[in-house]
């Protein structure tokens, strides 16, 4: 609605305002990249972000483990 438009006054121009505003949400399965087990997720999304990335997959580091061994460590 344009900021000089009258606000609507009848149930009809009310509904079809609300109709406008509302976007549609699905349920949407997704491997995550950081699981090797293959398991299957599901999350909300709306429909025009759908096709879209797992939104946290660019967090899925690998930290190296520095490992010692008994002499180094003493």
């Amino acid at each position: 609605m344009a900021p000089t438009e009258e606000a609507p006054k009848t149930a009809e121009g009310i509904k079809e305002l609300k109709k406008k505003q509302v976007d549609k949400w699905i349920l949407k399965g997704f491997n995550n990249p950081a699981r090797t087990d293959g398991t299957q997720l599901v999350h909300w999304v709306k429909t025009k972000e759908e096709s879209e990335i797992y939104p946290f997959a660019k967090f899925n580091r690998k930290a190296e483990v520095v490992k010692y061994s008994d002499t180094e460590y003493n």
